[in-house]
């Protein structure tokens, strides 16, 4: 009698565990290819004004993140009083946000991955 209450409970208990390991595991997939593209950008090998479109493509044919949105903000370490400290070199920030599917049908989970790199290169001394 009791294995009659307990099984309904021992299977929800895992459904939740393995969904949480899902929604996990889209988390950290959707992290490494945004840093992995973000250093490339910094690199120089990719331009930044194309990240957004490598980052959907990767992130759609990798994933099963939909509704994805990316937000890039690049600040060129310029400093607008003309101060020799302002030569550094700025950073690019990556802001990714999605939904994944459950193993629910109709359930999602929200997705956001924040990252950020400094834009390598060479700059003159001013």
């Amino acid at each position: 009698m009791s294995a009659v209450l307990l099984l309904p409970l021992v299977l929800v208990l895992c459904m939740m565990g393995l969904q949480a390991a899902l929604w996990n595991h889209a988390t950290a997939s959707s992290r490494t290819i945004v840093r992995q593209e973000l250093l490339r950008a910094a690199h120089g090998a990719i331009p930044v004004g194309e990240l957004g479109d490598v980052l959907i493509r990767r992130l759609e044919q990798q994933t099963d993140i939909g509704a994805i949105h990316v937000d890039i903000r690049v600040d060129d370490g310029a400093v607008s009083d003309g101060d020799a400290s302002g030569t550094s070199p700025g950073h690019v920030t990556v802001d990714v946000s999605g939904s994944v599917p459950g193993l629910v049908p109709l359930t999602r989970a929200p997705v956001r991955v924040v990252e950020a790199a400094p834009i390598e290169g060479w700059r003159p001394w001013p």
